[in-house]
Order: C-alpha cells, then sequence, then structure tokens
C-alpha cells in the first residue's frame, strides 16, 4: 500500500545529467480520484502498452519524456497547477496539485529502492534513481530489418544491424494470393531467424564479453563495478510487434525476453545504425499518465 508523504515546502536544487533546478514539491492536502478506466496512450511514441499507468486515478493522455528533463518537466507542472503532493508506490510516482491535475510517472526499471530519502522526499529519491546510468538492451525489427544494441546511459555500447527481403502484400486474388501469402510468411520467418540470431550475437555473446572485458580493465585500475555496469535490467523494443515477439522467441534469449516490461513497442523508421543510435532517449524516458486537468496547460 502506497503512504502520501507531503513534500517540503520550496525547490531544491539538483543535478540529473547535467541540469539543475530540480523540483521538490511542497505540502498541499489532496487524494487521488476514484478508480476509473486504464489511460490511453496519445504520445506517437509509444504505440501500445497493456499495463496501464495507474489503476487509482483516471488518466487520459499519456506522454514520454527523457530522463534529462525530467526535473524540469516536474518544476513547470509545480509552475502551472501549484506544488503538489507526492506519493511515491513501488515504480509510479504521482503527483496530485492543489487544482486537481493529476500525473503518475513510471521509472522504467523497476521500485525505486525504499530509502529515507524516498519516503522524506520521494521526488529527489525518482530523480536520484533515474540519474543511474544502466545497461539496457535494444531490439528495433521490421519484417525488411532489424537493429539490436546494448546502451550504457544514452552511449550506444555495442550493435548490429541487418537486413532481408521480405515480399510486399499482394492484390491477386485466388490462389495467387494464398501463393504470395505462404512466400511471404517463409520470408518472414528467415528474416525473423536472421534478426535472432545477431540478437544472440550481440545482447548474450558480445555482451558477455564486454562485461568481462570492464571487469579486467577495473581490476587493473583498483575500481569496482556496479551491478548496474554489468548486467542488462532492460529491454526496449520498436518497430513490428510480431517480429520483435519472434526474435525473443528464441530460447537462447529466454533471460532477456522478461525484462521487456511493459512491452511497450515504440515507433520508428526502418532499423538501420543511425535509427538506433536516435533511440538513445527512449532507451531511458520516462513515461508520464496526465488526467483532463494536467492537459488544460
Amino acid at each position: 500500500m502506497a503512504t502520501r508523504w507531503p513534500t517540503a515546502g520550496h525547490t531544491g536544487v539538483r543535478r540529473l545529467a547535467g541540469m539543475a533546478d530540480r523540483a521538490r514539491a511542497a505540502a498541499s492536502s489532496g487524494a487521488p480520484a476514484s478508480l476509473s478506466e486504464p489511460a490511453s496512450v496519445s504520445n506517437p511514441a509509444s504505440v501500445s502498452d497493456p499495463r496501464p499507468l495507474s489503476t487509482f486515478v483516471p488518466l487520459s493522455a499519456t506522454v514520454q519524456v527523457p530522463r534529462q528533463r525530467l526535473g524540469r518537466w516536474i518544476d513547470n507542472f509545480s509552475v502551472h497547477h501549484g506544488a503538489p503532493q507526492a506519493t511515491l508506490d513501488g515504480d509510479e510516482l504521482t503527483l496530485t496539485s492543489p487544482d486537481g491535475a493529476v500525473a503518475v510517472i513510471r521509472t522504467p526499471y523497476g521500485p525505486v529502492v525504499p530509502t529515507e530519502v524516498a519516503v522524506t522526499d520521494p521526488v529527489t529519491a525518482v530523480l536520484d534513481h533515474m540519474a543511474v546510468d544502466r545497461m539496457v538492451a535494444v531490439v528495433l525489427a521490421r519484417k525488411g530489418g532489424h537493429a539490436v544494441g546494448v546502451f550504457h546511459g544514452e552511449r550506444l555500447m555495442l550493435s548490429k544491424v541487418g537486413g532481408s527481403y521480405v515480399q510486399g502484400r499482394t492484390k491477386a486474388g485466388g490462389w495467387s494470393q494464398q501463393r504470395y501469402a505462404r512466400r511471404r510468411e517463409n520470408q518472414a520467418t528467415q528474416a525473423a531467424a536472421r534478426a535472432s540470431e545477431d540478437a544472440v550475437r550481440v545482447l548474450v555473446e558480445q555482451f558477455a564479453e564486454l562485461v568481462d572485458q570492464l571487469r579486467e580493465e577495473a581490476a587493473e585500475t583498483g575500481t569496482e563495478l556496479a551491478t548496474t555496469d554489468t548486467t542488462v535490467v532492460a529491454l526496449r523494443c520498436g518497430g513490428d510487434r510480431e517480429m520483435c515477439e519472434r526474435i525473443l522467441a528464441d530460447p537462447r534469449l529466454a533471460d532477456l525476453a522478461p525484462l521487456w516490461q511493459p512491452p511497450v513497442i515504440h515507433q520508428v523508421g526502418d532499423p538501420r545504425l543511425r535509427v538506433l543510435q536516435d533511440f538513445a532517449d527512449q532507451t531511458n524516458a520516462v513515461r508520464i499518465g496526465l488526467n483532463d486537468q494536467a492537459r488544460l496547460r
């Protein structure tokens, strides 16, 4: 059960990836609205997410904010709607302002560690949680191509891009249509198999080699590696959901597939290296659900 903690009545200075002026919400009474329907996704970057952002507030839109701009976004929310009351429950930070505006911020790496800071200042706890660079795997796939990689923060550490020919749909009818459909399905199956091989090579084999290299370098310099430097903590997918699911169905990716939570499919162009590189912000982006009042400004 979530506990409601009013935050201090002033804005503190925080840093998150080089940005200052982080918000600290002020005390103000108010309770979340009653149970309602799940949030609808309005941001084109995220096409679908079966898990609603909140089951306790009626949300009508979802936006996606890069982690570097999260502090400024909270500042602007406070300016437009009044200093909110903050509630931290696992991986969700709910901001409830005096004018009735509600924003539900979900962290992409799972629950925030329940420290003393999380109790006394949940906004700061979330910003600190998001400031840590983590290893995130990415699979971008369409029937004609794929790109897989591993990011550490916004830095692309490993990558591989591949392409396959999959015939487009035909307007022919009868036996011809069935023949083309079978051919298209066979080509899609072969494309998924090639993409799976690349995913295993990069996300399993090359990643293990990278971790060994990082550990050797750390031993030489006498430094200690954090778990976030040696373990993939999340998986992001984009492009065609069916292709991504086919790729992740490979038994060799069984340990990675469960990290695709929530199973959001991001809209991307043809999976090429540049598209993968430009995906950096989305690997660490924060999804924020808004109610109608929060959308007015």
